[in-house]
């Protein structure tokens, strides 16, 4: 995206000539917020500027993929709380009792 101009406009206005505003985001790349009334405000640019866009956020990260997945794993303790591999690793982990949970008798079925 060479231009980093963009065009505001109505929800009623983009309503009227949608094809037109997708047509000028792909060929023109141009950038447009559409505003609804009492709305958040969406933007439309083309998969092509978009994708710029992002390569452009994650190569100017100053995060690695390693830390990255530290803080991936992370939220997903905080969200699942430890993993069983990393309940038995800790001091006395050899002693942590585990019952898996039971699957129901009936969850295998034969075909009619």
């Amino acid at each position: 995206m060479s231009d980093h101009t963009v065009t505001v406009v109505s929800s009623a206005e983009f309503s009227k000539d949608v094809d037109r505003y997708i047509s000028d985001a792909n060929t023109a790349h141009r950038v447009f917020e559409i505003a609804g009334p009492g709305q958040q405000s969406v933007v439309l640019l083309s998969k092509q500027d978009y994708a710029g866009w992002l390569k452009t956020i994650l190569m100017n990260l100053e995060v690695d993929s390693k830390r990255i997945k530290e803080l991936l794993d992370e939220h997903y303790r905080g969200l699942f709380g430890p993993t069983l591999r990393e309940m038995v690793s800790q001091p006395g982990g050899d002693d942590i009792e585990f019952e898996p949970p039971r699957l129901p008798d009936d969850i295998f079925r034969f075909a009619d």
